[in-house]
């Protein structure tokens, strides 16, 4: 019994570790994706065309010449 305790006991901290690891790399991301963000807003965006109905947004345009 006292060995099943131990071994219980080290499969709990290695569980916690791996949480506490993935826990950090997910807030490392979180602030990466928030640092791109923000990068992305105060970049000067692209005046956009009024009244055209052949230009579509998109990730990229598409031009429609019939």
């Amino acid at each position: 019994m006292k060995l099943f305790k131990l071994i219980l006991f080290f499969f709990a901290i290695y569980f916690i570790r791996r949480f506490w690891q993935m826990y950090r790399a997910m807030e490392r991301r979180g602030q990466e994706l928030q640092a791109r963000e923000n990068a992305q807003n105060s970049a000067p965006k692209e005046p956009s065309p009024t009244n055209n109905d052949k230009i579509v947004d998109a990730e990229f345009k598409v031009i429609d010449r019939n």
